[in-house]
């Protein structure tokens, strides 16, 4: 399972690098345009309509209460670490 999963990723990399190292012109022509559009939509010179709808999930419960003490807990293993290697 693993071995086979390394040599999926491995092929897909590689059909999709070759796909965007030949089309590196291509798409950042594309993406440019679309950063562009985005400006003027965020600005209102040019208005997207998709872009100014709001969608919300009911969850039924407070969320802030159930997520609020996990935006501190998780980064915890990730800050501890080096702090405590400068600290030492």
């Amino acid at each position: 399972m693993g071995l086979s999963t390394v040599f999926l990723f491995w092929l897909y990399r590689l059909i999709f690098g070759q796909f965007f190292l030949q089309n590196q012109v291509l798409l950042s022509r594309i993406s440019g345009v679309v950063i562009i559009l985005f400006g003027l939509h965020f600005l209102g010179v040019y208005r997207i309509p998709i872009l100014d709808h709001e969608a919300r999930l009911d969850a039924g419960i407070a969320v802030g209460r159930l997520w609020g003490p996990m935006c501190w807990v998780w980064p915890l293993p990730l800050v501890g670490h080096p702090s405590g290697r400068s600290l030492a």
